[in-house]
């Protein structure tokens, strides 16, 4: 992740990376520890690194946004529900609008001889 950082030019809006030290099976056996972890981590973040928003890391930390946000006085992102709302979006501007991604270049779709297009 710290790599795309770097990669979009985000680096000066990041305050920072914390981890909770969890596996994911260890997430999904001890969910309210795992948000205690969480707010110890997100408490550090904002408090010492001048956080503003806090991005969960993990689709196993899904579930917790409204909750971690009302407890932490921050916006915080699930990424399940932002990925799903971002794709939302899209198939309404689609849907209404008719705005698409670009079918060029980059995003054109593969050559017919390759077989992928049926």
């Amino acid at each position: 992740m710290e790599g795309n950082v770097w990669l979009y030019g985000l680096e000066k809006k990041l305050a920072s990376f914390r981890e909770v030290g969890f596996s994911v099976r260890r997430m999904m056996k001890e969910p309210e520890k795992l948000k205690e972890a969480i707010i110890v981590q997100a408490e550090k973040a904002i408090k010492e690194d001048g956080a503003e928003v806090i991005i969960l890391g993990c689709t196993a930390e899904s579930g917790f946004m409204k909750e971690l946000s009302r407890r932490l006085g921050v916006p915080v992102l699930d990424p399940v529900v932002i990925a799903w709302k971002y794709a939302e979006m899209l198939a309404d501007l689609y849907r209404n609008l008719g705005v698409a991604h670009s079918k060029l270049y980059g995003y054109e779709p593969p050559p017919v001889e390759e077989g992928w297009l049926k």
